[in-house]
């Protein structure tokens, strides 16, 4: 979202708070502006806020992880997401959010478990497929992550994102996959082959969602239309 219509909707909403202090709603939508503004401290108090309101609100939980990942903050945000699956357990969304956050934390058995039931829901989502690549190729299972970024490719040949990371991958660790064979070489050998911008990973980065102008709630990435009210997302952050 533009920052100008992110600083006009925070406004309003500021405005709708005041007004009315325990409308949910409110909350969660300016929380969705000062996310955009990219101001995540004022964020993450308004999405307190609802939690405070409504402690079931799934929404809120979601987009309180979000924030939390924005800040760097990975161990608060595998909590919020825990918890908005526990309401939720049927949300891919957040599912996948909290594999990115297992991911962040280095914890890619717990990633991968999260990816897969998020898969479990929707086989098709290639945003999941992407990102499970990662966790693979993170954890140095170089050929699962290899057949989860093509399978990505398979239901989206123009999936920019999971081109480039199998193809990065390809390049670069090829010499040390012998057709599908068991490594021969030692773990730590496996890993001096690993360029270091691949043991970091700065660029390789999962989609998590689209926020919704109307009502605040984190949609999947490829959704055209918000889950939560049915507005038109126009916009990706």
């Amino acid at each position: 979202m533009h920052s100008e219509e992110a600083e006009r909707l925070k406004k309003k909403w500021e405005r709708e708070v005041q007004n009315n202090p325990l409308d949910k709603n409110a909350w969660l939508t300016l929380g969705s502006a000062y996310y955009d503004l990219g101001n995540y401290h004022m964020a993450v108090e308004c999405w307190k806020k609802v939690i405070e309101i409504d402690p079931q609100n799934e929404a809120a939980w979601n987009n309180l992880g979000f924030a939390y990942d924005d800040l760097d903050d990975y161990q608060n945000a595998v909590a919020c997401y825990e918890k908005a699956v526990e309401i939720d357990p049927q949300n891919e969304t957040t599912w996948n959010n909290l594999g990115s956050s297992y991911t962040d934390l280095e914890n890619y058995v717990e990633a991968v478990e999260c990816y897969e039931k998020a898969l479990q829901i929707n086989p098709q989502d290639t945003d999941v497929w992407n990102n499970l690549g990662i966790a693979y190729e993170k954890f140095g299972d170089y050929e699962k992550a290899i057949k989860c970024y093509e399978k990505a490719l398979q239901i989206d040949p123009n999936y920019t994102l999971a081109r480039d990371n199998l193809n990065e991958l390809r390049l670069n660790v090829s010499p040390i996959i012998d057709q599908g064979k068991t490594f021969s070489a030692t773990f730590k050998e496996i890993i001096e082959k690993i360029p270091e911008k691949l043991k970091k990973d700065p660029s390789m980065q999962g989609s998590r969602g689209i926020f919704c102008p109307t009502c605040g709630f984190k949609n999947a990435p490829n959704e055209l239309f918000c889950n939560n009210c049915g507005t038109e997302l126009y916009d990706s952050l």
